[in-house]
C-alpha cells in the first residue's frame, strides 16, 4: 500500500505475533490388504503430530480488555526501536530519569510553592506550571503526611487555592482558564488518590465553575463567562472534568459529552488528511475543510484530543489507526531541537504519552521505545529538561517526568476509560 504525497510504505505491525504452528503430517495410505483368505485389520500407524490448540472466535466477555489493533508506521520509525522485548532495561532508564528530574523540581519550588525565580516570573503561566509540577510529583510518590501528601504536593495546592476569588477562580492573570483547568486537574487526582483529601470541598467548587460556564456548543473560552470557546482552554477544561469524574466527584455525563462533541467538530477528514500527511487530524476552528486550513491542524491538539475521546472508538477504528501512524511518524525530534523548543516539544510529547498509554499494546511500546528513548537523551545533567525554553525548566521538566511516568498508572488521566 503506497500512502500519498509520495510518502514511504508502511508496515502492519500485529499486537501479538501468533505462535507458528506445526503442520500436521498427512495421514498415510491405507495399507494393502493382506494376501489371506480372511482379511486382516490395517496395521497401526503413527498417530500425527498434535497441533497446537486453536480456540473458536468467541465475543469478549462485557469488561473484557479489547485486543490491541495492529500500528501502522513507517519502516524508519521501526528502524528506531531498541531491541528490548522485555522492556527492563529501559524501565530502569525511565525510573533514574524521573528520580534526577523529581531532584530539578524539589530543589528549584519556592517556600510558597511556586516555580521560578520569583512568583510572577512565568506571568500568565505560573499557575499551570505549578500545577504541572504538583501532578509530576504525585505520579511518583505513594507517600503520606498527615495532611495527605508530601510538602511539595500540599504546597502546590496551596499556593494554587490562594489564587481563588470570591467566586471560586483561580487565575493571575489573563487567559486564566488554562490555570484554573491545570488546578482542577491536579485537585481532581489528588482527591482520587485521597478520598478525605482536606481541599475536596475546594475542589468540587472549582470544577463546578467549569461546568457553570461551559458554553452553548460545549467548549470554554479563555475566561469564564465568555461564550466564544477555544479547543486548547476546552480541551485543559475536559481533561479535568474527566479526572473529576474517575476520581468520584460528582459530574453530570452530558456536560462531558457535549464537550466531546464540540472536541469532534474540530476532526478533519481522513480524506483531506490524505492530501498532506504531515498534518494533524484536528484543526484549531472547528468546521474547517480547505487545504490551506491544514497547516492550523495541530500535532499537540490531535495527541490531547485523541487521549481524550479515545473510549470513543474501537481499536482498530481507521482513526485510531490514523492516528498512532501520524503520531508516530510526525514525533517531536527532541534530539535535533535547540532548548529553546524543549517546552512545546515535551507538551506534544506528554499529550501523545496520554494516548498510547491508554491504547496499550504494541502501539505504546514503540512509542516507549522511540520518543521516550528519545526524551531521554535531552535531560540536562542537572536532572532538568528545557532549559531554555520559553515557559522555563519547570514546564518541561514536570511534562517530561509526566510521561516517563506513565507506565505506573498512578494518575487517573494514565488509565484506562470506559466509554460511558
Amino acid at each position: 500500500m503506497q500512502p500519498s504525497g509520495g510518502r514511504s510504505r508502511f508496515l502492519l505491525v500485529p499486537a501479538a505475533p501468533a505462535r507458528p504452528r506445526p503442520a500436521a503430517r498427512p495421514a498415510p495410505p491405507p495399507p494393502r490388504p493382506a494376501p489371506a483368505p480372511a482379511p486382516r485389520a490395517a496395521e497401526a500407524q503413527p498417530a500425527p503430530a498434535d497441533p497446537l490448540p486453536v480456540d473458536p472466535p468467541a465475543e469478549p466477555p462485557p469488561g473484557a480488555t479489547p485486543v490491541p489493533a495492529p500500528v501502522a508506521v513507517s519502516p524508519a520509525v521501526l528502524e528506531t526501536v531498541v531491541a528490548d522485548p522485555a522492556g527492563a532495561e529501559l524501565d530502569r532508564k525511565l525510573e533514574a530519569a524521573v528520580a534526577k528530574g523529581l531532584g530539578f523540581l524539589k530543589a528549584n519550588q519556592r517556600a510558597e510553592g511556586v516555580w521560578g525565580k520569583s512568583g510572577t516570573e512565568y506571568g500568565d503561566y505560573v499557575y499551570p506550571i505549578t500545577a504541572l509540577g504538583g501532578l509530576a510529583m504525585l505520579a511518583n510518590s505513594d507517600e503520606r503526611n498527615t495532611q495527605g501528601f508530601p510538602v511539595p504536593i500540599d504546597s502546590a495546592c496551596r499556593y494554587l487555592l490562594s489564587g481563588r476569588n470570591g467566586n471560586g477562580y483561580i487565575s493571575n492573570a489573563s487567559k486564566g482558564m488554562f490555570g484554573h483547568a491545570f488546578a482542577c486537574l491536579l485537585f481532581a487526582e489528588c482527591c482520587e488518590r485521597e478520598k478525605d483529601w482536606q481541599w475536596k470541598e475546594d475542589a468540587r467548587n472549582a470544577i463546578t465553575l467549569c461546568l457553570a460556564n461551559q458554553g452553548k456548543d460545549g467548549g470554554w473560552g479563555y475566561e469564564p463567562a465568555v461564550d466564544d470557546s477555544e479547543i486548547v482552554v476546552s480541551l485543559c477544561v475536559l481533561q479535568a472534568l474527566q479526572a473529576g469524574r474517575s476520581a468520584g466527584i460528582e459530574i453530570d455525563l452530558q456536560k462531558i459529552q457535549s464537550a466531546e462533541t464540540y472536541v469532534l467538530r474540530h476532526k478533519t477528514s481522513l480524506e483531506i488528511q490524505d492530501i498532506e500527511p504531515s498534518c494533524g487530524l484536528f484543526f484549531y476552528f472547528p468546521g474547517a475543510s480547505s487545504k490551506a486550513m491544514m497547516k492550523l491542524a495541530s500535532y499537540p491538539i490531535t495527541a490531547q484530543a485523541m487521549a481524550l475521546l479515545l473510549p470513543r472508538f474501537a481499536p482498530d477504528d481507521p482513526l485510531v489507526l490514523r492516528c498512532s501512524k501520524y503520531l508516530l511518524d510526525e514525533r517531536p525530534r527532541v534530539a535535533q531541537r535547540n532548548s529553546s523548543g524543549l517546552g512545546e516539544d515535551c507538551l506534544s510529547i506528554f499529550y501523545s504519552t496520554l494516548y498510547f498509554v491508554s491504547l496499550g499494546g504494541e502501539a505504546w511500546r514503540i512509542w516507549k521505545q522511540t520518543a521516550l528513548t528519545e526524551l531521554l537523551g535531552v535531560q540536562a545533567a542537572d536532572g532538568s529538561w528545557g532549559e531554555k525554553s520559553f515557559y522555563g525548566q519547570a514546564f518541561a521538566t514536570s511534562l517530561a517526568i509526566l510521561s516517563l511516568s506513565a507506565g505506573k498508572k498512578r494518575l487517573t488521566i494514565f488509565r484506562d476509560r470506559k466509554k460511558e
